[in-house]
């Protein structure tokens, strides 16, 4: 393009040099005696060429210059600089020449001039240790065969690598000395086999695993391709055929485990691993201080509470270990009488409390002001340091099981309007035809009574958690049918909760879910109980080597983990265990990313292992996950959802496919609460917008809208919402998944999101709208490829386009409507009229309003020239017509206020001057679904709430936490076509 434009530079400043010559020429003219310059015998004055000879003054194009004389005829010959003959504007290597335009990458620049590919950087110098194969003989065993298996290291780096020990598990096994190899010293490209050997006379699926270095005593240059699986099946052997040719009937099929492809989060797993890593970072920035201690810290720091009332925050610091005073215990009785902290605390610990508050100075720096005035004794705690528990068995007794009557229905949780929710779910889902039932974010006295009328009707709860909203607690249940009694025992020091535990066994329980708290700075447990007869015993204050050795040990004991909970104490990860009386296959998942949890998840799942509890917690300063699971080939499911409107959802989409919920996890979601829960409009029901079909607007494809469809018939666009009886769900088949296929509607970089899925004012909008902050016009464009289906007035949104977007081959997978374009100001306010005041579903009151607009606006009259400032210039009209291809970016129109939809919502009757200009797009995205074939309202940013939770400029990076659905804008973010 560049040397386009200076080739044009050339081709003026030829005309100028001549234009300048011939009127000097002219000057020479004068004077007495005629002037022959070229001595043709034809003075100049009377000479067509006076500089040139030519006697027959020919002038074939008639211009008054002769032939001899005229300006060569300038012609736009492509400039071509390497000479190939491909014009420079064309040619993708315009300084080399090449002919065939051969461009083998694809990038728009030919081989010839394509930059030479960087010498890749040489690794350094190191080994790397890998598990080039792992491999089983026969590949297609039977039970009763033996099976050989094989595990070979190879040492991939430059250099050396030292001995090391090879981790070779098969069958399923635990990590345990009995499965690790010593592996000597290998060179660059040696490699190292072990062989084992094994006999299994179950037919399942079953997976090895081997592990390279596995405690890391080299320094590799890679330390994440240590590892590598493989997942084999062991058939039952045939048995021999009867003499008559039939096979004896063995009985019922098992039935298959569920081959869905499974999802685990409208979230990908790099989501969650940055949102975890940020909460890492906070982590190791600061310990862990709740909220309640920072707003109670300030009503200190403000002298609104005396020191006796923070004492309470000081003595949960201490015995979470977050002040460590080294084991000191600090004196149970206060003083007679107490200062006020104005009084008796200095004013440096005031300052450094108030800067902490502020976010001006690190937690750890406040937390050591604390602490200075606990050892100093200018605030005493009544605290001791609580012992970890040790092993307590409960023996088993003989017990009768208990009935209760039997009920058939299956509830939902209780519609909590608005959801006021500011946490994160994970559950945990197994095959179940039985009744069941959750129950979430109640209070305390709430969840009790919901409790005992689900114990009423049969149901059992069979897991607890305790959640926070606004400061206060909140607790969630999951329940299912079962025979037998069923107790919850709440809030006892570990100490009462293991007596009262020796009295439930004697009478029958067994304890199948422990949740632990603090309360009074101490340590409390919940207990969870249900009929029973086998052994039952639950261990606490483990770390996780001592856990793990422990629950290795028990299971040769054919005791099984049950229940796993972590919790902090002392400062360190501490974790609980409740077992009871089994044989069955299981294992568990050390802590780890949530990554690594899900490919060991995935592992297990395909080991025929099943998932039943599931921990999130911090560890060493970073977020990890560790999980419980039990031998089964049920169909099963993991789902970590963004807040409570997408769990809940997702539970009765599980419900309707056979499927319990077995365990509950939530934690606090790094979005505020005021962006969350909030797709779906609080007072139920399903929105809808519609528009009339026509022979290419139809619910189908354009291809199939015909025969022509009746004027009364329309296309409904749905919000993302079912509704089943008296409760609303998010259609997670709708915004969980899709492409991104879309640009912004504008290219005006002036131009600002003003409007999004819910107004400022709180009502529901199910759109984006765009507009100008000057509030004037500005152009319209497609935000993706497609074909205009729809151009018309509508009597509520004024001129609309629609045009559908193919997608992957697949036609009419998305549409997006444009309301509010203007279409010439004549025109615009005739159809108002016409149109939009005699539609028998004008509200009456909104009517009035309208017709004052119109007055005000000089729309007094249909074919009247209104105002411009509200109705726009002439020359702005849609420029585009249905069956019209378009191309990503083309030009639709221009922004106005047509319709009484872009003006009644906003328009204030005391300044009806400024709040009348209502000029802006209003632009809805809607996805078909497959599953029902219908159109449903989407939010290309995934966020779907209210404007302060999006982006503050068009252009910026999406990818928070509030973004919790599928991303529809092309890369990822909103662009400019």
């Amino acid at each position: 393009m560049k040397k386009t434009i200076i080739f044009l530079i050339v081709i003026l400043a030829g005309f100028t040099f001549h234009i300048s010559n011939f009127e000097a020429d002219a000057q020479f003219s004068i004077g007495s005696v005629p002037v022959d310059n070229d001595g043709d015998g034809i003075p100049d004055t009377d000479d067509n060429c006076p500089d040139d000879a030519n006697r027959d003054q020919k002038d074939s194009d008639g211009d008054g210059i002769g032939d001899a004389c005229d300006t060569p005829e300038l012609t736009s010959v492509p400039v071509d600089n390497d000479g190939d003959g491909i014009p420079d504007a064309d040619d993708n290597c315009p300084d080399d020449a090449n002919r065939d335009q051969k461009d083998s990458d694809g990038d728009g620049i030919g081989n010839v001039c394509d930059a030479p590919e960087a010498l890749p950087e040489l690794p350094p110098a190191k080994p790397d240790l890998i598990i080039e194969s792992i491999t089983h003989s026969p590949d297609n065993p039977d039970t009763g065969d033996s099976i050989t298996f094989k595990a070979v290291v190879k040492n991939i780096g430059l250099i050396g690598a030292s001995k090391s020990t090879l981790e070779f598990r098969i069958g399923g096994e635990t990590s345990g000395p009995e499965n690790r190899f010593d592996v000597p010293a290998l060179a660059p490209g040696k490699t190292f086999t072990e062989t084992r050997q094994a006999t299994f006379n179950e037919a399942k699926n079953y997976g090895n695993t081997a592990i390279a270095d596995v405690f890391d005593v080299v320094d590799e240059l890679d330390e994440d391709n240590n590892k590598k699986t493989d997942v084999y099946e062991v058939k039952e052997a045939r048995e021999p055929e009867e003499p008559d040719g039939e096979r004896p009937d063995t009985g019922a099929q098992i039935p298959e485990p569920d081959d869905e492809v499974l999802v685990i989060s409208s979230r990908s797993i790099e989501e969650i691993e940055s949102e975890d890593e940020t909460e890492d970072e906070q982590l190791q920035i600061r310990p862990i201080v709740p909220t309640w201690v920072q707003t109670t810290a300030k009503f200190w720091v403000d002298g609104d509470v005396e020191d006796k009332d923070f004492t309470g925050g000081i003595g949960y610091l201490l015995q979470e270990r977050i002040i460590d005073l080294e084991d000191e215990i600090v004196e149970e009785t206060p003083p007679k009488e107490q200062k006020t902290a104005s009084e008796s605390v200095p004013k440096w610990i005031m300052q450094t409390t108030q800067w902490w508050i502020n976010g001006e100075v690190p937690e750890d720096q406040f937390l050591e002001g604390i602490k200075w005035l606990v050892q100093n004794r200018i605030i005493l705690v009544a605290q001791k340091i609580e012992t970890d528990p040790e092993l307590e068995e409960f023996e088993p007794v003989d017990a009768s099981n208990l009935y209760t009557k039997a009920a058939s229905t299956m509830e939902p949780r209780d519609a909590d309007l608005p959801i006021n929710d500011p946490n994160k779910y994970i559950g945990v889902w197994r095959a179940g035809n039985y009744g069941h039932f959750l129950w979430i974010g109640d209070t305390w006295d709430g969840f009790i009574n919901k409790g005992t009328e689900l114990a009423s009707d049969g149901f059992h709860l069979i897991d607890m958690e305790r959640s926070s909203k606004d400061g206060k607690n909140r607790y969630n249940g999951v329940w299912k049918k079962a025979s037998g009694a069923n107790l919850l025992v709440s809030g006892k020091p570990w100490d009462e909760f293991l007596e009262d535990g020796k009295e439930k066994v004697t009478q029958g329980y067994r304890l199948i879910d422990v949740e632990r708290f603090v309360k009074n700075n101490k340590g409390h447990y919940n207990g969870v109980w249900v009929s029973g007869s086998d052994s039952n015993f639950v261990v606490a204050g483990k770390t996780w080597d001592n856990f793990k050795d422990e629950v290795n040990d028990n299971a040769k004991d054919n005791l099984r983990l049950v229940d796993l909970e972590s919790y902090t104490s002392g400062g360190q990860q501490k974790f609980l265990g409740v077992y009871r009386s089994g044989s069955y296959d299981y294992g568990i998942q050390s802590p780890m990313s949530w990554k690594d949890f899900v490919e060991g998840w995935k592992i297990f799942s395909d080991t025929d292992r099943r998932l039943v509890d599931i921990e999130r917690f911090a560890q060493d300063g970073k977020i990890k996950y560790a999980g419980l699971y039990e031998e089964g080939s049920d169909s099963y499911r993991l789902w970590y959802a963004a807040d409570r409107e997408e769990f809940v959802s997702k539970w009765r989409e599980y419900t309707d496919k056979g499927l319990r919920l077995v365990d509950l996890e939530l934690f606090p979601n790094q979005c505020k609460m005021q962006c969350l829960n909030d797709v779906v409009r609080p007072e139920g029901g399903q929105y809808r917008t519609s528009n009339p079909k026509t022979d290419l607007h139809c619910n189908g494809p354009p291809s199939t809208c015909y025969p022509y469809p009746s004027p009364d018939e329309f296309v409904r666009y749905r919000a993302p919402v079912d509704v089943i009886g008296e409760q609303t769900y998010v259609r997670l088949s709708v915004i969980d998944d899709g492409d991104q296929i879309f640009s912004l509607p504008v290219r005006n970089m002036d131009v600002e999101l003003s409007q999004t899925w819910i107004y400022k004012s709180g009502n529901y909008h199910h759109a984006e709208d765009y507009s100008s902050p000057n509030g004037d016009s500005f152009e319209i464009h497609a935000v993706a490829p497609g074909k205009v289906i729809y151009v018309d007035y509508r009597w509520w949104s004024g001129n609309t386009v629609i045009i559908s977007h193919d997608v992957g081959g697949k036609e009419d997978v998305y549409r997006t409507i444009y309301r509010h374009l203007q279409n010439g100001p004549i025109n615009d306010c005739s159809m108002a009229w016409n149109e939009s005041v005699t539609n028998k579903d004008f509200d009456d009151e909104k009517l009035e309003k309208y017709k004052d607009y119109l007055e005000f606006s000089d729309c007094k009259k249909a074919g009247d020239l209104p105002d411009k400032k509200y109705w726009g210039s002439i020359e702005k009209k849609m420029v585009v017509s249905a069956d019209q291809e378009v191309d990503r970016g083309d030009l639709l129109g221009w922004a106005g206020n047509t319709g009484p939809g872009g003006i009644i919502l906003s328009i204030d009757e005391k300044n009806i001057e400024d709040t009348g200009r209502n000029i802006h797009l209003h632009i809805t995205f809607a996805k078909r679904d497959p599953v029902d074939d219908q159109w449903y309202i989407i939010d290309p940013y995934g966020i779907y709430s209210k404007r302060d939770c999006y982006p503050s400029e068009l252009d910026d990076p999406i990818n928070t936490p509030c973004s919790r659905y599928q991303v529809f804008w092309k890369g990822g973010v909103a662009q400019y076509p």
